[in-house]
């Protein structure tokens, strides 16, 4: 779980994929 690009991947959690926006990392947020 490092981008947001794969938060997407693992849309079937659906809440968090919509928290990171695309291409950012979370640890920058």
């Amino acid at each position: 779980k490092k981008y947001a690009s794969h938060r997407k991947h693992e849309d079937k959690e659906g809440k968090e994929e919509e928290n990171y926006p695309d291409d950012i990392p979370e640890t920058q947020q």
